[in-house]
Parts: C-alpha cells; structure tokens; sequence
C-alpha cells in the first residue's frame, strides 16, 4: 500500500497510493539511486552516489549506513529472507552485507562499473550486469 521513491534531491519519499507524501528520508549527501523494501516491508534499503547504502526504518530513522563501496552505489536489494543485502557499485564490485552493516563478502570480476544486482528467488544465486557488457552469475 506504499511506493517509496528516490531522487536527486539525495532524498527518498514514502507515498501512499493516492499520491500523498507520508515521509521524506533525509540523510544521503548526494543523490539516491535506488531504494527497495524489506520483503516484509518493514525496512527499506537505499544505495546512493554518496558511496554508501542505508537501511531506514519507515518512520525514516536510519538504522545503519554501510561504508565500504569506494564509488558511488548504483543499486541495493534485500534477499527473499530479508536477512542480507546485495549492493552494485561504480567501484566494479557487489558486497553482500548483513543487516547490522558489515559486509559478509565482496564479489569481484567485472571490469568496468556494475550496474545492479539481485538475488534468485531461492536466494541461492546472485546476477549481476554490468557496463563490460556481461551478466554474471
């Protein structure tokens, strides 16, 4: 029954369907690129040009940033159990990441930035894709 959206005001916003603002995130210091909700939709993760992620509370506390990208993150998504994290960055790596912000593992091989990543549905495999023109598993 929400939509969360990011900008680059380095903000994002929960809306309700009907297109009213509930809640503007704040903290980010460049733009959002990208935010997603907790599969139980209790918590949202956000990746930013600011080399960083954040996990928000949807009362818009931030209850952790994640520092270890070294250029700007592009994307972040929760696995189906909503106990880890996947993040993309401009740095050519994917960090897995627990949800107290440590980051569990550091996927390299791609040569140029990586775009997004994701999880399959059994949470077993990560895809990415990135700007060399390969997907990888």
């Amino acid at each position: 029954q929400t939509i969360i959206s990011t900008s680059h005001d380095n903000t994002l916003k929960l809306w309700n369907l009907n297109g009213q603002c509930l809640h503007t995130f704040t903290g980010h210091s460049e733009r959002v690129l990208s935010a997603n909700f907790s599969p139980d939709g209790q918590t949202i993760i956000s990746a930013s040009w600011d080399n960083t992620l954040k996990l928000w509370s949807l009362n818009g506390q931030c209850l952790h940033t994640f520092i270890e990208h070294s250029d700007l993150v592009q994307s972040a998504n929760f696995s189906p159990d909503g106990q880890t994290i996947i993040s993309a960055s401009f740095d050519n790596t994917l960090k897995l990441w627990n949800l107290n912000g440590q980051c569990l593992h550091t996927f390299t091989g791609h040569s140029n930035l990586v775009q997004s990543a994701n999880f399959s549905p059994d949470g077993q495999t990560i895809i990415s894709a990135s700007f060399d023109n390969t997907l990888k598993l």
